[in-house]
């Protein structure tokens, strides 16, 4: 009797319609499962479409074929206790171009010990960053470092402004070079002879181009080593030893490469006056002091000197700049050069109206004593040497090159200069420059005659005009 009774519920309509529901509601779940599933393996260029103002999550073009030519398998980590979805999905776009670029999330709570295990440097921000890891070599790309600021001079004010700015797309894609590259160029920075600390913005500028940079004190080593791609000097105080000069030349007349940054010190120093004087430079203990009003700034003897030419100079993304060099020992190209094969050229070089001032002096002004010429301020020197390869060599007279506010006060011409003629002298492939974004949206300027009449369409016309259309619909409907 009661067998019946569930077989006649069974066979209700209405139980009969539910069931077909039930399986049709659960066969829906199982298709969207599958489909998610499905989705979640397509590249997310093509289920991620990027539509902010900004193109926050865009990678350009050079990113792209860059991406798609690297052949050894990469991870990159995003070591974070709170996620930023920008970063997560930019960098889910390398993942699509190439799949043997990897992206985990790493919760440094969880895994505290992470990032010691991968690499010797740390996170400087609490949000975390980017480690990048290949077969190669490991790099750290911190937070602040994707979402950059940088101090401006505003000129409307004259006050130095932040700038922020999205900086994920330069920064990934330089280490995800770094990191597939075979061989990274090794310069060598000499040392012991008083150098002043090298700055840390151009040291952090040359890891972001890809070098390794690395101390070298000539005099306990005994030779410039054998991986070295360029041997760079900056601003010794004191002069070097006969046994290191006498390296340095070796190493040069065999095709050495060699960037000197020099400057106007206390004491001359003789014998890296001497490696000059091999290479067509003569160098004069003094303070080049500019006479013309239009190449100087703040005090004549911070130069606004004259662009040269040159290969460093053809390479420059422009040649309309400015570069600020100060506190200029003399220089200038001898009228006889100790090698016909010698090649020499100014890249920087003062006016005629320039002159040197030499010894303890009171005054600024041009006196009778003082040697009044075109100084050159960087050059550029090259010779094919025995071994086949080409010696190649850049001397400034100014340690304000790569000097931070320099850089700053010039919007950056100064390090583009130094960091061209280091692309030059390594023969290294140019890096990718990519634009960075900025974060602030430009506000919509308009007169207030504009913003008066725009509160009036839009407070009082539109709302109008939709009651009265609404009152329009209901009187016809009301006469029905």
């Amino acid at each position: 009797m009661k067998i019946n009774k569930i077989r006649k519920s069974l066979n209700n309509k209405y139980v009969r319609i539910g069931g077909y529901s039930t399986i049709i509601s659960l066969a829906v779940i199982a298709i969207v499962v599958v489909v998610n599933l499905i989705v979640i393996r397509i590249p997310a260029i093509y289920t991620k479409f990027d539509t902010s103002n900004l193109k926050m999550y865009s990678i350009s073009d050079e990113t792209i074929k860059l991406i798609k030519e690297i052949d050894t398998n990469i991870t990159m980590y995003y070591v974070t206790s709170s996620e930023d979805t920008t970063i997560t999905e930019f960098l889910e776009r390398y993942t699509s171009f190439n799949s043997k670029i990897k992206l985990q999330r790493i919760d440094p709570v969880m895994q505290p010990n992470f990032v010691m295990q991968h690499t010797t440097e740390q996170f400087m921000s609490e949000d975390g960053g980017v480690i990048v890891v290949s077969d190669k070599r490991t790099k750290l790309v911190d937070y602040h470092e994707i979402y950059a600021s940088e101090y401006y001079i505003n000129q409307q004010t004259g006050n130095y402004d932040i700038r922020s700015t999205f900086d994920g797309e330069s920064k990934i894609t330089s280490v995800l070079d770094y990191v597939s590259s075979s061989d990274i160029p090794t310069i060598y920075l000499l040392s012991g002879h008083g150098e002043p600390a090298f700055p840390d913005t151009m040291r952090k500028y040359i890891s972001d181009d890809n070098y390794d940079l690395l101390d070298l004190n000539l005099f306990a080593f005994g030779e410039v080593p054998a991986d070295a791609s360029c041997l760079l000097i900056y601003y010794p105080q004191y002069d070097l030893n006969f046994d290191e000069t006498e390296i340095i030349l070796e190493y040069l007349a065999n095709g050495g490469k060699m960037t000197v940054i020099s400057g106007y010190t206390q004491t001359e120093l003789p014998n890296l006056y001497r490696i000059a004087a091999q290479y067509g430079l003569q160098l004069t203990h003094g303070l080049v002091i500019e006479g013309s009003d239009n190449n100087w700034y703040y005090t004549p003897y911070f130069l606004l000197p004259k662009l040269g030419s040159g290969e460093i100079i053809n390479m420059l993304p422009s040649t309309n700049i400015y570069v600020l060099m100060g506190e200029n020992i003399g220089m200038y190209t001898m009228d006889t050069l100790p090698r016909s094969t010698l090649k020499v050229t100014p890249l920087l070089f003062t006016t005629a109206s320039a002159y040197l001032k030499t010894g303890e002096f009171q005054t600024l002004e041009l006196e009778e004593d003082d040697l009044e010429r075109v100084f050159s301020v960087a050059s550029m020197v090259t010779e094919p040497s025995p071994t086949g390869r080409t010696t190649k060599l850049i001397w400034y007279t100014s340690p304000m090159i790569i000097d931070e506010s320099a850089d700053m006060m010039t919007s950056g011409s100064n390090s583009t200069l130094f960091l061209t003629g280091l692309t030059w002298m390594t023969e290294k492939k140019a890096s990718i420059t990519v634009a960075s974004k900025p974060l602030q949206v430009a506000a919509l300027m308009m007169s207030e005659m504009t913003a008066n009449v725009l509160s009036v369409i839009f407070i009082g016309v539109i709302p109008l005009a939709f009651l009265g259309i609404g009152f329009v619909v209901w009187f016809k409907r009301r006469k029905r």
